[in-house]
Order: C-alpha cells, then structure tokens, then sequence
C-alpha cells in the first residue's frame, strides 16, 4: 500500500515550526473524517480550522499550508484509489509503542471531529445517510480514541494489537469513505449543512 508523500514527521515538523497546538494524526484524522462525509470540495474548513492557532503571517505558517495542501491531496488520491491505499497517518515503528498508540487514539479523535466538522454528525441515523456501517464504525473509532498503554502492557503484545487496531482503522474509513459517496453528493448540492 503507497503512504502519502508527506510523511508523519514531515507533517509534525511543518505543524511545530507553525506554532499549531494539533498532532499530525490528530489533523490527518480530522482531515480524513470530512473527506469522508463533505469531499474534497469542503477541505478549506479543515486546513483554516488546522491553522487557526498558528502564527498567522509567517513564512512558517505558509509552509504548514503548503504542506497540508500536499496530505489533502495525497489523501483524497488514496480514498479515491481503486487498490485501498489509504493509510492513516502516523509515527512509525521505530517510535515507542506508547507514543504510536497514544497517536492512532488522537487520529481516532480527529476524525470524529472531522466528521463533525462536516456538518454529517448533524444526521440523526445511520439510514438517513444511506449507509449501513456509519454508526458502528463511529462508536468503534469512539473506543479507539480512547486507548492508551498501562506501565504493565507488554511491549510486543501491545505493538501486535496496535498493529490490528491501526489494520482496522484503515479498513473501516476506507469503507466509509465508500458507503457516503451518496452523502458528500447531497451534502456538496446543499452547502448550507457546512459550518
């Protein structure tokens, strides 16, 4: 499976030299849940919302831009992939496997923001959304979010879940991203959803 031209540290780096509060994952979690839910056409809400703390007028904050640009688009590319190349972004295997977790948990929040973001949270079932798995995968991502490694976890049973964890994360937005094309239709006819 191709990852974005942009890699985890790549995206870090460019967020710290901008002075963004957010994680990479927690923006490319964010990113991915209104790619899922608005398409590409509603990203501007995302990046001027992943930027919104930064310095505003610095040359810092134009390469953050420039490089947010690059994820979006990588990141649509791989959505829209007929060989589910979607990954999500994050550190890694050479960094510690409580800094992964911790990280796949923030990408995990991130999404679910992005999915609010988009204005679909606003939907009050799965069926009005034309799709059968919205829900399940939402509460799934919930307990995701959540997760976290206990001084007393082995290192190489948590590194095989996580692995599993970071597997099914994969499957489920790619999945989602499937089932709402309906969705980011109406909703990019009916702009007034986005806020």
């Amino acid at each position: 499976m191709a990852r974005q031209s942009q890699g985890y540290e790549s995206v870090q780096d460019a967020l710290q030299r901008a002075g963004a509060t957010a994680e990479a994952a927690e923006i490319h979690g964010s990113l991915c849940g209104v790619l899922c839910c608005a398409g590409g056409g509603a990203t501007h809400l995302w990046l001027e919302d992943s930027l919104e703390l930064a310095h505003t007028n610095s040359a810092q904050v134009l390469a953050a831009r420039t490089a947010l640009e690059h994820l979006q688009l990588d990141t649509w590319a791989a959505l829209n992939s007929s060989g589910m190349e979607f990954m999500p972004l994050l550190p890694d295997d050479s960094v510690n496997i409580a800094q992964r977790v911790e990280a796949l948990a923030l990408w995990c929040q991130g999404f679910l923001y992005g999915i609010n973001l988009s204005g679909a949270r606003q939907v009050s079932a799965a069926a009005d959304l034309g799709v059968e798995h919205f829900d399940e995968v939402v509460t799934d991502l919930v307990e995701i979010s959540r997760a976290g490694l206990a001084p007393e976890d082995n290192p190489d049973e948590a590194g095989f879940a996580y692995a599993e964890l970071v597997e099914f994360v994969r499957a489920a937005v790619q999945l989602l991203f499937e089932e709402l094309a309906g969705f980011r239709s109406r909703l990019s006819s009916a702009p007034q959803l986005l806020h």
